[in-house]
């Protein structure tokens, strides 16, 4: 027979390395409880630091289910036979009633960061900080302290990760994707979501962050569709004759849909670069595509990619004695970026290539 807790529910605890395999199962529970109050006298488990600690949260976890009535008439019966009374959990009701909460929360999302306002328990995130308030006054009781830490409790609240990751919960949630742009009231969550994505590319974000995020339905390539862009480039060849798109975004008074200059750039680029097919590159002839035409932006770029085939990086020293101009241009790209002013194109480029945002201190000195 099954626990009271949904299959699902009990990998979670398992996972976490909360719940024994063999406590999960119902019986196996209450056959071991039974042992302990034979050889202790008592149902009291305070040390859950001891080899009882399975057995003290799969404890708890009984309490909480008799509290709510959640248990078969036969299980209860069994409990309270062997001397679970009302009165060994009721006088702290509302504090096992929240913890029980929160347990429900960490099983569910990984973790007990309750964000503000959680739609299903609006008071549970209050709740939390208040264990954090009491623990640093000193008025958390080494019991409950152990008890909230078994589950994966932080006193020190979340990390500035789990904070961005709670943010972009949100956003997906009222827009529907995973990918805030880097310009206007979004702008700070949406370089965050890009530097997750350059350290995905490069190997260095930690698995259980790739997990958390995929979870949420992130999606490490960010692109519009080729076709929705060689349309664009259509309606503005047809407005002004031409494909040489700027990269302002501005002609003669007219604004042009946003980054389709830097898109124009890139697909030069990718060309000279091989990286075009064959049919997309007559696809573009077939517009009047110029190959030639070149921008600052490009023009500096190509530099970049240049410097990064003879030294393997992109940290351009702003002193680069072959260079001067490419050194400060690299550094007015990570000022850009991170004023939030890059086209999402050039960031893709950019990151790419490999570039860095953000360089430890002498890190660009000692590039070579």
């Amino acid at each position: 027979e099954k626990g009271d807790l949904t299959p699902e529910m009990e990998m979670r605890l398992i996972e976490m390395g909360i719940l024994d395999p063999q406590i999960a199962d119902w019986e196996t529970g209450f056959r071991n409880l039974t042992e302990y109050k034979l050889h202790h006298g008592t149902l009291e488990i305070e040390k859950v630091d001891t080899a009882d600690s399975n057995l003290h949260y799969w404890l708890q976890i009984q309490k909480g289910n008799l509290r709510r009535a959640r248990l078969t008439a036969d299980r209860a019966a069994k409990l309270l036979s062997l001397g679970l009374r009302v009165s060994h959990y009721s006088f702290h009701s509302e504090w096992e009633h929240r913890y029980d909460d929160l347990v429900e929360f960490a099983v569910k999302w990984g973790h007990c960061n309750v964000p503000m306002k959680y739609p299903p328990n609006p008071r549970l995130a209050r709740w939390v900080q208040n264990q954090r308030l009491r623990r640093r006054l000193g008025q958390l009781s080494p019991h409950r302290t152990a008890q909230l830490m078994k589950i994966g409790f932080a006193f020190h609240g979340r990390s500035k990760w789990e904070g961005r990751f709670l943010d972009l919960v949100a956003y997906q949630d009222k827009y529907g994707n995973c990918s805030p742009s880097q310009i206007g009231p979004h702008r700070q969550l949406g370089v965050w979501v890009a530097v997750q994505r350059v350290k995905y590319r490069k190997g260095i974000l930690r698995q259980p962050r790739i997990e958390r995020l995929e979870s949420i339905g992130f999606s490490w390539e960010l692109h519009l569709d080729w076709e929705k862009r060689v349309s664009q480039l259509k309606d503005f060849k047809k407005e002004f004759g031409h494909c040489n798109v700027p990269q302002v975004g501005i002609v003669n008074g007219k604004k042009v849909p946003n980054s389709l200059g830097t898109w124009v750039t890139m697909q030069r680029m990718k060309r000279r670069t091989g990286k075009l097919s064959a049919l997309q590159i007559k696809e573009l002839e077939n517009l009047g595509f110029n190959w030639s035409v070149h921008t600052a932006w490009s023009r500096r770029f190509q530099e970049l990619l240049e410097f990064r085939e003879v030294y393997g990086h992109c940290n351009v020293p702003q002193k680069f004695s072959h260079s001067p101009a490419l050194g400060a241009w690299v550094a007015q790209q990570r000022r850009r970026f991170k004023n939030g002013i890059l086209t999402r194109d050039q960031i893709k480029a950019m990151e790419d290539a490999g570039m860095e945002w953000e360089l430890k201190r002498g890190r660009a000195k000692n590039a070579f």
